[in-house]
């Protein structure tokens, strides 16, 4: 369904209970009041690219999903990119739940930028 390919990447865990649960929850919710729901949170949501601009010295990691189609790339990278010395990491396949989709690859990512602070 459309609100499943909103959330889920290629790599959704589908044979995760715990997930496929999640999953079931929201899709059993009406989809015209998701969309209502998705259209307030995007078109509210204030722009943190000043706010974030403020980060200065501090180690910062950016976890992107490949396949989210929630957070456009480009907002993505532009969120990374207003936080000074920021790293920005794409994980291909995930979607907009990627520590769910993908807890492996999510941690691998950490583990690599904490070895390198």
């Amino acid at each position: 369904t459309t609100t499943q390919q909103a959330f889920t990447g290629e790599s959704t865990p589908t044979r995760d209970a715990l997930f496929a649960a999640y999953l079931h929850r929201v899709l059993q919710e009406d989809p015209v009041s998701i969309s209502w729901a998705m259209k307030g949170i995007l078109l509210g949501r204030e722009d943190l690219h000043p706010l974030m601009s403020r980060i200065r010295d501090v180690p910062t990691l950016v976890i992107a999903g490949g396949a989210d189609h929630v957070f456009d790339m480009g907002q993505s990278r532009s969120l990374a990119a207003s936080i000074a010395g920021s790293e920005f990491v794409v994980l291909p396949g995930a979607g907009h739940l990627a520590p769910w989709e993908t807890p492996r690859a999510v941690n691998a990512a950490i583990d690599t930028f904490l070895k390198r602070i």
